[in-house]
């Protein structure tokens, strides 16, 4: 087995477990006697989405996918979309990491041409503050290379309980 490289644990899984009931319990009051629609931006969200579905205590809830390539430099690229629509639905995008935006605007846009009832953003770490979200696990301040929670490193450590701060960036 590949050691993961040297790295601090952030966030471990008991802190992530806790904040991912926060924003359940937010969401599911906001949205009280209302279908909730998450949408998943793959892969990071995953292991997300997964604890913050069962984390929101309602009968009405529904989930998809879809994936966005982003490469440096580059535009955000659609790979596959949803399966269902989400015309006049309450959606829940939801997203591991927002960093600058770009990715979360393209999706954001992608997601309203589609007539939603209401589009809001959660995520569970976000590094700019000037990005808007209607739920945010954390503020980083820091910068560094993040692993674990759905956060990978060349397809890698996205499996890890925890969220690690590599001690050097790839």
């Amino acid at each position: 087995m590949t050691q993961v490289p040297p790295h601090d644990v952030l966030f471990s899984a008991d802190q992530i477990a806790q904040k991912v009931r926060e924003l359940g319990a937010r969401i599911a009051a906001d949205h009280a006697g209302q279908p909730i629609h998450l949408v998943g931006v793959l892969k990071g969200s995953l292991p997300f989405l997964a604890d913050l579905a069962r984390a929101i205590d309602s009968p009405l809830l529904t989930f998809d996918f879809l994936s966005v390539r982003r490469k440096p430099g580059a535009a955000p690229e659609l790979l596959f979309d949803l399966d269902s629509s989400v015309e006049g639905k309450d959606v829940v995008l939801v997203e591991d990491l927002v960093g600058e935006g770009r990715t979360l605007d393209y999706v954001q846009k992608l997601l309203s041409v589609r007539q939603p009832r209401r589009l809001q953003v959660c995520s569970l770490l976000r590094r700019s503050p000037n990005v808007e979200l209607a739920y945010c696990g954390w503020d980083l301040a820091q910068g560094g290379f993040l692993v674990g929670y759905g956060l990978d490193l060349e397809e890698q450590w996205r499996h890890l309980p925890f969220i690690g701060m590599l001690h050097e960036a790839p």
